[in-house]
C-alpha cells in the first residue's frame, strides 16, 4: 500500500475530507449492491438495519465530481489568459483518467458475456452506442454492463457542462461571475423541472423509476451542478463557504438521511422521489465545506480510506457485471457456499466479493489506469515545456 500512496499521477494534491467522501461513495455502491447476498439470507431484521445504513453513493460521486471539476473549471475561466482552447486541454485530461479503464472493462465484459457465456443476445442490445457513452442518455438503461449509466452521466458532464460555460463567458467575459452563477442556478432548475415533468401522471413502480428518472443522463446532470455551485461558493465566497461549515455538515448529514427514511416507510412513491434526488444532492453540498477543509490524516485510518478512494474508480467498474455476476457464482458454485439460507453464508460470501474487489481493483489500478496517468503527465509537462519556448521566442 505504501508504493501505492506515494506522491504520483496527481496524488501529492489530495484533500483527505474529500477522499473520505469518495471512499464512502464508493463503499456505499459496493454494499449496496450486496444486498444481493445479505437480502437473500431470511434475516429480515439484520437485512432492514443494513439498509438502514445505506445512503445513494452514487450520488455522493456526482456532487463531489462537480465540486472538483466545478474547481477546475473556474480556475481556467478566471485566468487572465484564458482561451477558448483551453477546453481542449481540459477534455483530453478527463478522458485520459476515464476512458481507458472504461473501454477494458467494458471489453472484458464482453468476451465474458458474449464470448464465454453465450448469453442472450437480448441483453447486450445496442453495444454499438457504449463506446460514445449514450446507452443511457435519455432511454431505459440497458441490462449489460448496466452499472456504467453513471459514468454515462459523467462523461456528458464532462462535455457538455464546460462548453456551455466557455461558450458564455467568452461572449461577456467582463460578466463571468454573474454569468456562471446564472448557468448554474438555470441547469439545476431544468432538470428539476424536467424530472418533475416526466414523473407527472405516470403510475409507477421503483423500476420504472429506476429507468426512466434515476439513471438517464438528462434526469441526473443537476446532481453534479450542485457540486459546480459548492465550487462556485469556494471560489467566489470562501469565507461564508467555510465560515459554518460544522454546522452545515449536520444539517447535511440530516437532509441526506431524511430520504433513506422516507423510501423505507413511505410507499406513495410520488410524494418520496419528486424532490429525492434534489434533497440529497443538497446534503451532500452541505458535507463539502467541512470535508474540504480536512486537508490531512494520520494513522491506518488515513491510509485505508486514502487507499480505496485512490482505487475507487477502478472498484466502480469492475464490482459488479465483472465480479458480482460474472465471476463469483462460479467460485461460490465451487466451493459449495450457500449464501441463500444462511445470514453466516451470506456475510463469508459478502467478505469474499468485497476482498476479490479490492484485490482486481488495486491490479488494475497499479498495472493499468496508474501508467495512463503518468503519460498524462508527461504529455502535459511537454506542452508546458514547448509553451514556454514558444514565449522565450516571442519575447
Amino acid at each position: 500500500m505504501k508504493g501505492l500512496l506515494s506522491p504520483t499521477s496527481g496524488e501529492h494534491s489530495r484533500i483527505y475530507g474529500l477522499d473520505i467522501m469518495r471512499a464512502s461513495a464508493i463503499m456505499f455502491v459496493l454494499l449496496g449492491h450486496a444486498e444481493y447476498y445479505i437480502g437473500r439470507c431470511n434475516s429480515n431484521r439484520f437485512f432492514m438495519c443494513y439498509k438502514y445504513l445505506l445512503v445513494d453513493g452514487v450520488s455522493i460521486f456526482f456532487v463531489l465530481s462537480g465540486f472538483l471539476i466545478g474547481g477546475i473549471l473556474l480556475k481556467t475561466i478566471n485566468k487572465d489568459n484564458f482561451r477558448f482552447r483551453d477546453i481542449g486541454s481540459f477534455w483530453v485530461k478527463r478522458w485520459f483518467r476515464t476512458i481507458p479503464n472504461y473501454m477494458l472493462i467494458l471489453l472484458l465484459n464482453i468476451i465474458l458475456y458474449i464470448g464465454a457465456l453465450k448469453i442472450d443476445p437480448a441483453y447486450y442490445q445496442r453495444l454499438y452506442l457504449y463506446p460514445f457513452f449514450l446507452q443511457s442518455f435519455n432511454w431505459t438503461h440497458p441490462i449489460f454492463f448496466g452499472e456504467a449509466w453513471s459514468l454515462c452521466i459523467e462523461e456528458w458532464f464532462y462535455l457538455l457542462i464546460p462548453f456551455g460555460l466557455f461558450s458564455l463567458v467568452s461572449i461577456a467575459p467582463q460578466y463571468r461571475k454573474q454569468i456562471i452563477f446564472l448557468f448554474i442556478f438555470y441547469v439545476i432548475i431544468l432538470i428539476t423541472y424536467a424530472r418533475i415533468y416526466r414523473l407527472n401522471g405516470h403510475v409507477y413502480n421503483l423500476q420504472w423509476y429506476d429507468d426512466n428518472i434515476r439513471k438517464p443522463v438528462v434526469m441526473r446532470l443537476d446532481s453534479l451542478m450542485y457540486g459546480v455551485l459548492g465550487a462556485f461558493l469556494s471560489f467566489y465566497y470562501n469565507n461564508l463557504f467555510y465560515k459554518y461549515r460544522k454546522s452545515l455538515f449536520f444539517v447535511g448529514l440530516a437532509i441526506v438521511y431524511i430520504p433513506v427514511l422516507l423510501r423505507l416507510h413511505i410507499e406513495n412513491y410520488r410524494l418520496v422521489y419528486d424532490l429525492y434526488y434534489s434533497l440529497e444532492s443538497i446534503g451532500f453540498l452541505l458535507l463539502l465545506p467541512l470535508l474540504s477543509s480536512v486537508k490531512i490524516g494520520k494513522g491506518w485510518v488515513f491510509n485505508t480510506i486514502t487507499f480505496i478512494s485512490i482505487i475507487s474508480y477502478s472498484l466502480y467498474l469492475t464490482h459488479y457485471s465483472l465480479l458480482m455476476y460474472g465471476i463469483l457464482p462460479f467460485v461460490f458454485k465451487w466451493i459449495g457456499l450457500d449464501y441463500s439460507h444462511s445470514l453466516l453464508n451470506a456475510i463469508i460470501a459478502l467478505g469474499i466479493y468485497l476482498t476479490s474487489a479490492i484485490t482486481i481493483s488495486y491490479f488494475l489500478y497499479t498495472y493499468y489506469e496508474k501508467p495512463f496517468m503518468l503519460l498524462r503527465e508527461k504529455i502535459e509537462k511537454r506542452k508546458q515545456s514547448k509553451s514556454k519556448i514558444g514565449e522565450l521566442n516571442i519575447t
